[in-house]
């Protein structure tokens, strides 16, 4: 499974996640899941609430700090070299060699936030987190955003 733009899938299936698909599983309320999202979809889903001025929360981890930035992501860039995302205030560049895997986990614990958007550099190390702010409509949106995501993953 090549997490620059092949093949994705559920990283944990369980057979109750077999049956599911695309809005089934970003709904469903049996619990924990992932799965993994090429680059491109992420780029493109997360474009999509960029044009909408979709407010996020994003965070940012490092070994020592982390970082949160609250507010809409005004541009997303990807290219075979690069991934940049942009909104007021922050910036964020991951090199293509560097990111390891993206995925869209919904763990049960945030539901007034519905799914995040994780980034993973290729040792498995969180870099960054997006998701939506608890409010009812964004995350009505968010989860509309990640619900085609998904589909498209599937």
């Amino acid at each position: 499974m090549d997490p620059q733009g092949g093949k994705a899938g559920l990283l944990s299936p369980s057979p109750r996640d077999r049956e599911l698909r695309g809005r089934e599983v970003a709904r469903s309320p049996w619990g924990t899941w992932k799965i993994r999202l090429p680059v491109a979809a992420f780029s493109d889903a997360l474009a999509a609430a960029a044009h909408r001025n979709l407010p996020l929360i994003v965070s940012v981890t490092r070994a020592d700090i982390e970082r949160w930035y609250r507010g809409s992501i005004h541009r997303v860039r990807h290219t075979e070299s690069r991934l940049d995302i942009s909104g007021d205030g922050f910036a964020l560049h991951f090199k293509a060699n560097h990111l390891g895997s993206v995925l869209l986990r919904n763990d049960g614990k945030a539901e007034e936030a519905g799914p995040a958007v994780e980034l993973y550099d290729r040792a498995e190390r969180l870099l960054a987190r997006i998701h939506s702010l608890p409010e009812p409509e964004t995350n009505a949106r968010w989860r509309e955003i990640m619900d085609l995501a998904a589909t498209r993953a599937l």
